[in-house]
């Protein structure tokens, strides 16, 4: 990478290969990536899950941090994708050496420490860009709640002056913490209101990023509105000027049929003969009955309230009588995971579900599905 070139931290909770749980991972996944072929010495920093250490090789370990507010050692490791060589930093700490998801359990609930999991990936990121490491960025990219403490923080540790981006990929999710734990945290007091019983995190990067983004140009206009802001709709508009809406993509490289190698055949629009036989594996390899007339309809998504999973099952039974066939993917609520999980049980070769993160078969689903399902309640930009 040549030296002259604009540096860029780009921090994510979640990113393809490594782990993801919605369209966050496919974002952080393959925006660096694409910056780089432009020419942005871009690195990428996420958790390391059990998942994202068998994705990196040329592993060192580059720094390590301790504090009272983080039991255990915090250290950061540097590695480069093997799908696509960025330059990747993990950061290892026991919150992300579990099993399950980037944001629940492998029984689907919530991790009750998100607070201090995703503080601690806030607090190496700050650490790193003003310490112990010879690549300093230009620019910091915070994605979601999850690492919207880094602008705060980056003032805490003497680095105030490198400027951050923080996209907001769904402003309905705000993390949240009491004063106490924040200043804990390494939130400088001065930005925290004591009186309050709870801040969050989401405001905070709000506040203090220098430059905000969202993920379409019409949802930086909806989020300064009742109905989208999830009660921040004042504090967007105050800082319109600063915001941009960036109309979210794919990587074609990666989800185009027509060369995907994760598929049972290729095809195109132009030939969709390839279609009927994606179909058919797709069914055969999740145990469904493999009648080509019954439609197969796809699910690949996180499965929360947000988006509208809960109305796919409730007419569930009224889709199989009629005829149809359905596989799902995906992680999320609880909740909706068993329900989704019962509904299999009583289906056994009419749906089928698949609960965690699997990029291959979300591609052999999304190619062989006739019909794809997403009844979501509002989308940012959903990919």
């Amino acid at each position: 990478m040549d030296a002259t070139a604009t540096r860029v931290l780009y921090v994510a909770a979640e990113a393809v290969p490594f782990a993801k749980a919605g369209g966050l991972g496919d974002v952080a996944g393959a925006l660096p990536a694409a910056l780089r072929r432009l020419g942005v010495d871009v690195r990428l920093m996420i958790p390391a899950y059990p998942s994202a250490l068998s994705q990196i090789r040329d592993v060192q370990t580059i720094a390590q941090f301790a504090g009272d507010q983080w039991p255990g050692p915090l250290d950061v490791i540097e590695g480069t994708s093997i799908r696509d060589r960025v330059p990747v930093f993990l950061v290892r700490s026991h919150y992300f050496d579990r099993a399950g998801g980037p944001y629940s359990d492998e029984h689907g609930d919530l991790w009750p420490d998100d607070a201090e999991r995703f503080a601690a990936l806030c607090y190496a990121a700050a650490r790193l860009v003003n310490e112990t490491h010879d690549w300093r960025p230009h620019v910091v990219h915070a994605n979601d709640w999850h690492t919207a403490l880094i602008p705060s923080l980056l003032s805490k540790t003497g680095a105030s002056g490198v400027p951050t981006l923080l996209t907001i990929h769904n402003a309905a999710y705000h993390g949240s913490a009491t004063a106490e734990q924040l200043r804990q945290f390494g939130v400088p007091a001065a930005q925290l209101r004591p009186a309050k019983a709870s801040h969050s995190f989401l405001e905070l990067g709000v506040r203090h990023a220098t430059r905000l983004s969202t993920v379409s140009p019409t949802y930086a206009k909806e989020i300064q509105t009742k109905r989208f802001g999830s009660g921040l709709q004042r504090l967007y508009a105050g800082r319109a000027a600063a915001l941009t809406g960036i109309l979210n993509g794919v990587d074609y490289s990666i989800w185009d049929p027509s060369q995907d190698a994760l598929i049972a055949r290729a095809f195109d629009a132009s030939d969709l003969s390839g279609k009927a036989e994606c179909k058919a594996a797709v069914q055969a390899e999740m145990r469904l009955d493999t009648a080509s007339f019954a439609p197969l309809l796809g699910i690949v998504s996180r499965l929360t309230q947000q988006k509208g999973l809960d109305l796919v099952l409730r007419i569930a039974d009224v889709l199989i009588t009629a005829g149809a066939r359905m596989v799902v993917l995906g992680q999320g609520e609880a909740e909706l995971e068993r329900a989704f999980e019962e509904l299999a049980v009583r289906y056994p070769t009419r749906i089928a579900v698949r609960v965690g993160f699997d990029e291959a078969l979300a591609h052999r689903i999304t190619a062989g599905a006739d019909i794809f399902l997403m009844p979501s309640r509002f989308e940012p930009c959903g990919l």
